[in-house]
């Protein structure tokens, strides 16, 4: 499907929505994402574990909203699907900022960014567990997550290391032995994450550097909340 038939599906399912201006912004691995009359926000999973994912996040949205102070999506439209137009998907209200890998934030500015991220992170790592997998987020224990990571190690084992040549095989094979024997890698508190914290999910002010919301939460999830920091890292390069 292209941009038109994405705006002629939202046109069938909200006819009550007048539509100007549609432009994609998004076009990625998992979802299609249309900017409406540019103000509206719209996302159709391109698959079926995204649809579930999406789904996750139609129930997990609106109480996580109530427990953090930055903004993060409210869905304004949702569409189930039906027999007639089967595919989910859902919009809301633009919120204002830059994804943070789209500006430059100053020195003079880091304070202000750092200082909003402390307080985001803290909020979305108090969210209830027990609540966070009622809404249907999946969880995990310390040994779950190990087993997760040596699962994702035997996927590179059997797809990347082929394509490699011998010094890179064993290289990489280094780093991920080293990191699953490494027993304090697995020694963490459990806590609700976004898990998919990366800078083209991070809004930002670009005039003052403020937290301006955090988006597409479909990977969020019970587990290591230092996960939450690795994106962050390469916000800086």
């Amino acid at each position: 499907m292209d941009t038109e038939a994405y705006t002629a599906l939202i046109e069938q399912c909200f006819p009550h929505l007048t539509i100007r201006t549609a432009r994609p912004i998004s076009e990625g691995w998992d979802s299609f994402v249309l900017e409406i009359n540019n103000k509206l926000i719209f996302r159709f999973p391109r698959r079926a574990d995204v649809e579930e994912q999406l789904t996750r996040e139609m129930r997990l949205l609106p109480p996580l909203a109530r427990t953090l102070s930055t903004p993060i999506p409210h869905f304004d439209y949702i569409w189930h699907g039906n027999n007639s137009q089967p595919l989910p998907f859902v919009g809301y209200r633009k919120i204002d900022g830059v994804p943070l890998d789209n500006i430059r934030i100053t020195s003079a500015h880091d304070s202000t960014l750092a200082a909003s991220l402390a307080t985001f992170l803290s909020e979305l790592h108090s969210f209830p567990i027990a609540q966070a997998i009622q809404l249907g987020v999946p969880g995990h224990t310390q040994a779950q997550w190990r087993q997760r990571y040596q699962h994702l190690y035997q996927e590179v084992e059997r797809l990347v290391l082929p394509q490699l040549n011998e010094p890179a095989r064993n290289k990489v094979r280094r780093l991920w032995e080293t990191f699953l024997d490494d027993e304090a890698n697995f020694e963490f508190q459990p806590a609700f994450i976004h898990q998919d914290l990366g800078c083209e999910h991070i809004l930002c002010d670009p005039t003052g550097g403020a937290l301006a919301g955090i988006i597409d939460w479909g990977d969020a999830t019970i587990g290591d909340p230092a996960l939450d920091f690795v994106g962050l890292l390469h916000c800086r390069d």
